[in-house]
């Protein structure tokens, strides 16, 4: 018997087909992250990789802009994504630079980048309401990913709660891991 299921998976590789092992589930998400570089109209060539946990804690990355005015970089603050709008900030207390870009990946227009810049809490990454400037990606690519904020409570996962984790086998793995909190749950 084991000879012969040795012989189906050959038979299954040579053919092409990838088999996962029985049991096997992909990864959920790990955070939130907003990526990108390219060429962007007021904004120059940029680069952005900025990432968090789920409900933006823990932000990390950097980012930079070349103007034809000045050229912004720093250490990313915080960030924020809702959808395919990613905020996030650089710069410190006395002086900081607060963008906001939006993936609009298959929607028909280009990505965006908005900015303002001006004394604020660079920690706070509240949507921009009026930015000074705004332009859009003229070659390249801006990638927002929003992860779904994991449970915190075995409330949220009774009453069919873990399926909208979309990363749960069932009601008991979802419990099991607000308990222990060890590791990132695994896609059922």
């Amino acid at each position: 018997m084991r000879r012969r299921s040795r012989w189906f998976a050959a038979l299954l590789a040579a053919a092409g087909v990838l088999v996962a092992p029985a049991g096997a589930e992909g990864q959920a998400p790990a955070g939130d992250a907003v990526t990108g570089h390219g060429v962007a109209s007021f904004f120059g060539p940029f680069d952005i990789d900025a990432h968090s946990g789920p409900s933006g804690e823990n932000p990390t990355g950097t980012a930079s802009f070349d103007t034809e005015e000045v050229a912004i970089s720093g250490t990313v603050n915080c960030l924020a994504v809702t959808g395919n709008v990613a905020r996030f900030n650089l710069g410190g207390p006395r002086f900081a630079f607060f963008f906001q870009v939006t993936d609009n990946a298959g929607r028909g227009t280009p990505d965006t980048i908005a900015a303002s810049a001006g004394p604020g809490n660079p920690n706070d990454c509240s949507p921009l309401v009026n930015p000074a400037r705004t332009g859009v990606v003229l070659s390249g690519d801006i990638s927002v990913v929003d992860a779904t904020p994991l449970p915190t409570s075995k409330d949220q996962c009774k009453r069919d709660g873990w399926r909208s984790f979309g990363v749960f086998r069932n009601q008991g793995a979802c419990v099991s891991f607000v308990a222990t909190r060890s590791g990132p749950p695994r896609a059922g």
